[in-house]
């Protein structure tokens, strides 16, 4: 699982669900007024995220990017690309998330701030291994964020433990798990609020363990809890990475109705996404962003080659002082 803001934001999301009627009447205020503050934009989009919103997320991000670039503000754009990294990647759209895992490392160690670090070095692990052969460097990450975390021992849930887990489950050293899964157990508050809960990642990976050491019936209970979990909050993005290995499973016990269900919601979830990706509207969202995106990177080059020019006309002007210097003596 990803790490995007801690617990202590539920007192702003009560608020929130305070006041539904004029909800995104609030959000249109965000995009439309120039002075609204940082803090407050990054509040509205906790909310969309968490509602799945992803066009409006998206919006709302590009808004707080270029304010917080106008700042140099960057812990706010360590906010603004890793939310921007977390809502593409809940899209299963890997590239863009892990460009934009990328630099919200970039801006968190910029920050100097050692939970945002730890967060960054977690998500940019996360896009890692997706790929095989960059299991070494996720492993390297996610051991790295764990260590910062450990060392803050600030109540946060330890999501490097519960993904240093997952990690050595697809690399298939189940006997590797049992610590890093019982480490992300002990440190989850059930008092906390969470976006992404991590109880229903422990439910999985529990499940993965005991189907690994030969515990079916135990295996069975934790999926159960975690499908559960997924339909009550609808969360499509943990659905559809983990339904469709759950419906064969359950085939495989000869529970097939309960496969045939699962994967019933799994093809529910994965047309209602496609569908989303393929609208007009979202689509001319994501170019505008691409858009401001490159044109960001293309000021910067040109600011470095400025500063690269003006070092080396420095560089060259010491040279002709220097060799004034020497004639003169």
């Amino acid at each position: 699982m990803r790490k995007i803001i801690g617990p202590f934001f539920i007192i702003l999301l009560t608020a929130f669900f305070s006041c539904q009627i004029t909800l995104f009447a609030n959000f249109k205020n965000v995009i439309q007024k120039p002075g609204i503050s940082l803090k407050s934009q990054l509040d509205s989009i906790e909310q969309v995220t968490e509602d799945q919103n992803y066009e409006l997320a998206i919006k709302l991000l590009s808004k707080l990017i270029s304010d917080s670039e106008r700042v140099k503000n960057y812990e706010y754009l360590f906010h603004g690309y890793n939310y921007l990294s977390i809502n593409y990647a809940q899209l299963r759209d890997t590239v863009p998330a892990f460009n934009y895992s990328q630099k919200a490392l970039h801006y968190a160690q910029l920050s100097k701030n050692d939970t945002l670090i730890a967060w960054a070095y977690n998500n940019v692990a996360a896009d890692l291994s997706s790929r095989k052969e960059n299991y070494p460097q996720a492993l390297e990450y996610y051991k790295r964020s764990l260590n910062i975390q450990r060392g803050l021992d600030d109540g946060e849930f330890y999501d490097a433990a519960l993904n240093l887990a997952e990690l050595y489950h697809k690399m298939g050293k189940y006997n590797l798990m049992l610590e890093y899964l019982e480490e992300a157990q002990s440190s989850y508050d059930p008092a906390y609020w969470y976006y992404d809960d991590p109880l229903i990642h422990l439910d999985i990976l529990w499940g993965d363990y005991y189907v690994a050491i030969g515990k079916t019936p135990r295996a069975l209970g934790y999926y159960a809890q975690a499908y559960e979990l997924i339909e009550k909050q609808e969360l499509d993005f943990i659905a559809l990475d983990f339904y469709e290995r759950y419906a064969r499973f359950l085939a495989k016990q000869n529970l097939l109705e309960k496969a045939f269900t699962v994967q019933e919601r799994f093809l529910t979830y994965y047309k209602n996404q496609e569908k989303f990706k393929a609208n007009e509207t979202f689509q001319l969202v994501q170019a505008k962003l691409e858009a401001a995106e490159a044109k960001r990177e293309r000021n910067q080059a040109e600011l470095q080659q400025e500063i690269l020019d003006h070092d080396l006309q420095r560089k060259k002007t010491q040279s002709v002082l220097l060799g004034s210097i020497i004639v003169l003596m």
